[in-house]
């Protein structure tokens, strides 16, 4: 029988722990209730949980297709990959295998988000590990990374965005790479790449980045190889990505946004971010411009006094010789991060809630640029590698034995960023508590009568708070004419308006059920005889009343 490698396992446990205990404390355990949807439907800081469950919903619906990723029970016609509703596409194409098991509501964000925490605390471990090798030190440093507010942020609001850990693990690759120079890394990449397109195609340049940084290392020692390996790796990725559909040849990868949903300079330092969460004790919001609001990087009072407490140590050590040395053995990652911080700034420079500077790019160049149009995210590696270098610079400082000292400073530092974030914790713990006893669309019975006799769901004028009413109609097994993801769906809005000027016309409405928000045009409908009227919150369903 095979000896259990203590070390190794402890390396797994410890942060796996540390992970699941910060879950916890930040959002408790309805979340992890997989028919518990309340706090989905309610919205939490937008619509976008909605949309990514609703496009679950679709998908699981829908019959199995080519690619993998497609939902015809939405856009009816055309169908929806749901890659474009931020579904998590790996996850929803495992989990539709077992469809016909899982009950009429259920949801996989919360058991998803958990997994994204402990892999987030398994890989922020190893990377300070493999940089201290100590335990002890390793575990206090960790408990930053998955307290980090940007993770915190976006864990739920865009829940596939939660997956960080890909940016981490890319990052302990490299590192681990510039030492050991192994093929194995190369194979982890391909994994990475292949998670990356599978979860968020947001992550394949963030982890691509470290890929061409290992690369660099190679050509420095003329292993050309290695060149062979980055093909072989597009080239796989991309396969998978056509297989599920998350790189569908007829939808365009360019978007509008480039320039708008940017970084501002203040995003560092500044805690603001939709939903108005009190995300420091210390530090006060700053005002932002266009969508600068995507572009949350606040790195917390923990972080910006570490900074602090690091020069002041460099300086009375006299070890500035140490950070010299540190930039210029990694000079080649920190052009990287000089790079990857302007493109998340774009070329709309803002400061509060001023444009400072609009340099206009080619049309060619900004159609490039959008389709990775919400550029503030390509900050992420940037913001982990400031919280890697702070803690491996403390620990070179004091490892002449000093290590208690690191020890205490480092865990001051970590109850300083909790503290500074707990105002957050307290009101996200809240939100998930208080959500599970309020009342949703799916306790609405007249609702469940008419989706039980109908069939299809249009939408006379689309708005985007229709997004909460395709959960009801997809958990109740209707089709959509009308799509929440991108995408063209020429058949789909043709067979809508000819179904909508049927009913305006004659009034066979048929097994549709059409939802609005003009009153007026509500009225219009009601005037025949077979179709009735149900009004609800802002929304107005109009449907046969002869079924």
């Amino acid at each position: 029988m095979p000896k259990i490698n203590m070390r190794k396992t402890s390396s797994i446990i410890i942060p796996a722990i540390i992970g699941l205990i910060t879950f916890l404390i930040i959002y408790g355990i309805n979340p992890l209730k997989v028919s518990n949807v309340n706090w989905i439907l309610l919205g939490y800081d937008e619509s976008d949980i909605i949309q990514h469950y609703s496009g679950w919903l679709a998908y699981r619906n829908s019959e199995w297709a080519f690619p993998l990723g497609l939902a015809n029970d939405m856009a009816v016609g055309d169908g929806t990959y749901i890659t474009y509703t931020d579904s998590i596409p790996l996850v929803a194409i495992l989990l539709k295998v077992f469809r016909s098991f899982l009950p009429a509501a259920f949801q996989y964000f919360g058991l998803y988000t958990l997994l994204c925490f402990i892999l987030q605390s398994i890989a922020a471990f190893k990377i300070v590990y493999l940089k201290t090798q100590n335990y002890i030190y390793s575990s206090i440093a960790t408990i930053l990374f998955t307290f980090a507010p940007v993770l915190v942020e976006r864990a739920f609001r865009h829940t596939a965005l939660g997956s960080q850990w890909l940016i981490l693990f890319a990052l302990y690759l490299y590192l681990e790479y510039r030492d050991k120079k192994s093929i194995k890394t190369w194979v982890c990449f391909l994994l990475l790449e292949i998670l990356s397109i599978g979860i968020h195609p947001y992550f394949l340049p963030l982890v691509a980045v470290f890929e061409f940084l290992c690369l660099v290392e190679d050509i420095k020692l003329r292993k050309w190889i290695s060149i062979i390996y980055i093909v072989v790796i597009q080239a796989v990725t991309f396969l998978f990505g056509f297989i599920i559909g998350a790189l569908a040849n007829d939808v365009s990868p360019s978007r509008w946004g480039y320039g708008y949903f940017s970084m501002n300079l203040n995003a560092p330092i500044n805690p603001y971010s939709i939903g108005a969460y009190e995300w420091s004790k210390l530090f006060t919001t700053h005002s932002q411009t266009l969508g600068n609001y995507d572009g949350f990087s606040y790195l917390g009072a923990g972080i910006l006094a570490f900074m602090i407490v690091d020069l002041s140590l460099l300086i009375y050590t006299g070890e500035i010789k140490l950070l010299l040395k540190m930039i210029k053995d990694h000079a080649l990652l920190i052009v990287m991060c000089v790079l990857l911080t302007l493109f998340a700034i774009t070329n709309v420079i803002t400061l509060d809630d001023q444009i400072l500077y609009e340099l206009k790019l080619p049309e060619k160049i900004t159609g490039i640029c959008a389709i990775f149009r919400a550029s503030s995210r390509m900050f992420y590696p940037v913001y982990y590698l400031i919280f890697v270098s702070l803690i491996v610079v403390l620990w070179r400082i004091t490892s002449n034995g000093k290590k208690y000292t690191a020890f205490i400073i480092l865990a001051l530092i970590v109850a300083l960023q909790i503290y500074d974030i707990s105002g957050c914790i307290s009101q996200k713990h809240k939100y998930m508590n208080d959500s599970f006893s309020v009342s949703t669309l799916l306790d609405d019975p007249v609702l469940t009568s008419i989706a039980s006799q109908n069939s299809y769901l249009l939408a006379d004028d689309f708005q985007e708070n229709y997004i909460p009413i395709t959960a009801w109609a997809y958990t109740n097994h209707m089709k959509t004419y009308f799509s929440i993801g991108s995408g063209n769906f020429e058949e789909s809005r043709s067979a809508s308006d000819e179904i909508l000027n049927r009913v305006k016309t004659t009034g066979d409405i048929g097994d549709n059920v059409i939802i609005t928000t003009n009153f007026e045009l509500a009225q219009q409908y009601d005037e025949y005889e077979n179709i009735a009227v149900y009004a609800t919150g802002n929304w107005y369903y109009i449907y046969n009343v002869c079924h």
